[in-house]
């Protein structure tokens, strides 16, 4: 019998699954339905290398049986019940993406952009520098 991997858990799940879900609601939803000891893993995150399996398996496997959708959390959703997805989910999931958006302040009237980069810029801070530079630094970040 082939190993029960973590795309056969999150595979199982959604297809109990009413909507889309996050790796995380995956995991849960997979504890609820009694199906974690299938798994056969002694890593201390689980949850964890599910999400990295399915952000693997979207990205690099042309035959993936998930869909990603959003990216702020992302939600999974299987490609065989890609037409149970309608407009009013899709407008849902963005509302909660705007919200999870906006909770990620770094300091007051700042928020993270989504498009911002953070790498190959001059003068980053060290993992010891101050909040306080940390805030700054990243308020010189902020799109003109």
């Amino acid at each position: 019998m082939p190993e029960y991997r973590f795309i056969d858990y999150a595979e199982e799940v959604l297809k109990n699954a009413s909507h889309p879900l996050t790796y995380q609601e995956i995991w849960e939803l997979g504890l609820e339905l009694g199906i974690r000891e299938k798994l056969d893993t002694s890593g201390s995150t689980p949850e964890q290398t599910l999400g990295a399996r399915l952000f693997v398996d979207v990205r690099d496997e042309p035959n993936s049986k998930f869909l990603k959708i959003g990216s702020n959390p992302a939600r999974f959703f299987l490609k065989e019940r890609e037409n149970e997805i309608n407009q009013e989910l899709l407008d849902k999931i963005s509302k909660d993406e705007d919200k999870h958006v906006k909770k990620k302040r770094l300091s007051p009237g700042f928020h993270v952009a989504k498009s911002v980069k953070l790498h190959n810029l001059d003068n980053p801070p060290t993992l010891g520098a101050k909040t306080g530079d940390l805030n700054q630094y990243y308020m010189n970040l902020q799109p003109k």
